[in-house]
């Protein structure tokens, strides 16, 4: 699978729009899952407070779902806690 990353601990990632978040990627032979999760600054990653989002993306590097933790966009996750929620829409 090119152009996708590996990485197996959390990567800081800064912009314009966003206060903290990271990302976590998995790759497997078939599908790379990637998790980005939003937080204020300050909030450690073993806290409530993060908005947490799984995009699966196809073998060849293309976005086929976004999934919500719990199937919402609040503020009331836990990063260190990612792979043990359920993914949905909405």
């Amino acid at each position: 699978m090119s152009g996708a990353p590996n990485t197996t601990t959390p990567v800081p990632v800064v912009d314009a729009y966003h206060r903290k978040s990271y990302a976590y990627t998995t790759v497997n032979s078939m599908s790379v899952v990637e998790y980005i999760g939003i937080a204020a600054p300050g909030t450690l990653k073993s806290d409530k407070g993060w908005s947490i989002t799984k995009f699966v993306y196809n073998a060849d590097a293309q976005v086929i779902d976004q999934l919500w933790a719990d199937g919402t966009d609040d503020f009331a996750k836990v990063w260190d806690n990612r792979t043990g929620y359920t993914y949905s829409n909405s």
